[in-house]
């Protein structure tokens, strides 16, 4: 029996329900939200529902601050860029120190990019029909990868949700210029999901027998054919304004030779993570996943701490 606007009581406790409007229950594919109060009192359950009155009217109103198509588009774009990125320095870093067959790391890229192209078209209850099974195999696809695909479904949703960064959603809604509010982080989901898919897809140009690069390798040699070649000029010789230091015959060579080993042995940050990973993997401390990802955050560290503060070494970092 109700005790108020938008407030029932089943068995032992009150509840808050809200029917939806049209564009949040199209984008979360219910027609109402049900909220327990877990509370046995009317009073405090009053005291809630109109809390919660509040919140509703505040979220449903931002319904007219929608992402338009533009926006939407942009996030599309943004996140495959990103992700493409991580995906294939992530390959760069499984060349140098290969851990699983090439064919094991297609498939599983390809397997994961078809489960989250069917969580954002279908949502949280997204599953392998009948249909997709017959394009997957047209596509020469056997029931293993099929298999793989309905594990990776299952792996990347749970009580919560469907599993991904939430924080990295609304940073990509608030670079498209959105607002962050419920719906459009609805509509967002399902392009974000799209795009991590589509960039998974392509894993082909990755692990494949002959995998792409980002530099067209032939024009660049067409373009160095074409280019007229420098003529090198011997260097002046540059006269000594220094006044020659009197030292024993061998001191120079030897301390030359120490500094030319010093200078060999620059310790990178990828050089810092691979000593690490190894250690850890030899302590049973990291498997083959914690690997990688520490390969990939001391890649990203390296690149930045290159970029930004030209510092190769670890022992420059101050």
């Amino acid at each position: 029996m109700g005790r108020g606007p938008h407030l029932f009581r089943r068995v032992a406790a009150y509840y808050w329900q809200r029917r939806l409007p049209q564009p949040f229950a199209k984008c979360l594919c219910i027609s109402h939200i049900k909220v327990n109060l877990n509370t046995k009192d009317v009073a405090t359950a009053r005291r809630l529902a109109a809390l919660l009155d509040a919140r509703a009217v505040e979220v449903f109103a931002g319904e007219m601050q929608n992402l338009d198509k533009e926006q939407l588009g942009s996030i599309f774009r943004s996140v495959l860029v990103e992700h493409r990125a991580k995906l294939g320095m992530l390959a760069d870093l499984e060349r140098q120190r290969p851990t699983r067959p090439r064919a094991t790391l297609l498939d599983d890229e390809l397997a994961q990019g078809v489960a989250y192209t069917l969580l954002s078209e279908q949502g949280l209850d997204a599953h392998v029909t009948s249909a997709m099974q017959e394009r997957l195999a047209e596509k020469g696809h056997g029931t293993d990868f099929i298999s793989k695909v309905i594990e990776q479904l299952e792996a990347l949703r749970d009580e919560n949700g469907i599993k991904f960064s939430r924080l990295r959603l609304k940073s990509h809604v608030k670079q498209a210029g959105g607002e962050i509010n419920a719906s459009n982080l609805a509509r967002a989901e399902t392009v974000y999901l799209r795009a991590l898919g589509a960039a998974l897809m392509e894993a082909a140009g990755r692990y494949s027998t002959e995998p792409t690069s980002e530099l067209d390798f032939e024009a660049l040699i067409h373009q160095s054919k074409t280019e007229p070649s420098t003529p090198m000029v011997s260097p002046k010789p540059i006269e000594a304004a220094i006044e020659p230091v009197s030292q024993s015959p061998a001191a120079a060579p030897v301390a030359v030779a120490e500094e030319r080993r010093e200078d060999d042995k620059i310790r990178t940050m990828l050089w810092v993570g691979n000593e690490l990973d190894i250690d850890r993997r030899q302590d049973d401390a990291w498997d083959v996943k914690t690997g990688r990802q520490a390969q990939f955050i001391f890649a990203l560290f390296a690149k930045f701490m290159s970029e930004i503060h030209q510092i190769e070494d670890v022992r420059a970092v101050r």
